[in-house]
């Protein structure tokens, strides 16, 4: 059963996250200009001085409105697993740390509030253009004060698509010969490094579709909802929504809604 809430006290959620994520870019762009070490987590994974600073500052920031709060992040671990007892934050401090480590500036910062299994606000922040997008569920995603619609190319092939392939044995080989098959049969297929950036443009209606064989809880989720408060749709393989609290080794797919039934189609060609 989950706790009422304050409606207030929500708004002052919502603006706190708003502010953070802001903050957040401050940091995020003071670093990308020096020249920042790395430490690699797992293979091809890294973390940088910007990812702990960012996180720490958004918890800071959380915490000083909030000092109850339950807060997960990517980098500084969670305070307690997801459950129904009321509002959870989690911060993703920089999605795209391998892209920040090249030099590129496909990065964001997301920030969501969640209850249960269940975003419902995030905040995806792009730092070096200042974009701001977010959404409330059952209330549109927004580009700044701007409503988002996803694309509404109904064909594969004209569709432009995004492939993230993580470095697992989770339908990695599957996702490889896939992503060589749509390099010929899609309008173009790339890889973003960063599930923010490809949200930020899939819910603007310039990306049509996201395959992908991991499903980190604190950018994966949260993104999803923006792009299905921007009229798309995600879900598993299996057609199963995404939620917090499945599986980090789940295949999903994100699409513009009008295409999803094709799309899974076309994955199960590869993936059985």
């Amino acid at each position: 059963m989950q706790e009422s809430y304050n409606p207030k006290e929500f708004e002052e959620m919502k603006k706190v996250a708003f502010d953070a994520a802001i903050e957040a870019g401050k940091i995020i762009e003071k670093y990308f200009h020096a020249n920042i070490e790395k430490t690699q987590k797992t293979r091809g994974d890294y973390v940088t001085q910007a990812d702990k600073d960012v996180e720490k500052r958004v918890r800071e920031m959380i915490r000083a409105k909030f000092p109850g709060a339950h807060i997960s992040g990517e980098e500084l671990g969670r305070t307690e697993d997801y459950d129904d007892r009321g509002f959870h934050w989690l911060i993703d401090p920089l999605d795209g740390t391998v892209n920040f480590t090249f030099g590129f500036p496909n990065i964001t910062t997301i920030i969501t509030i969640a209850r249960g299994n269940v975003p419902v606000f995030v905040v995806n922040y792009q730092p070096m253009t200042r974009q701001m997008l977010w959404a409330e569920k059952g209330k549109g995603a927004f580009l700044g004060d701007k409503r988002q619609h996803v694309s509404k190319i109904s064909a594969l092939e004209d569709a432009r698509c995004a492939i993230g392939i993580a470095r697992t044995d989770f339908h990695a080989g599957e996702l490889l010969e896939l992503s060589s098959h749509a390099f010929w049969h899609f309008q173009k297929t790339t890889r973003t490094g960063s599930i923010g950036m490809t949200g930020m443009s899939m819910a603007t209606g310039k990306m049509e579709a996201n395959i992908a064989n991991l499903v980190p809880p604190h950018d994966v989720v949260p993104i999803s909802m923006i792009i299905e408060e921007a009229g798309g749709k995600a879900t598993t393989i299996d057609g199963a929504p995404l939620t917090l609290g499945m599986p980090e080794n789940t295949l999903f797919i994100l699409s513009n809604g009008i295409l999803h039934d094709k799309l899974v189609e076309y994955v199960k060609k590869f993936i059985k």
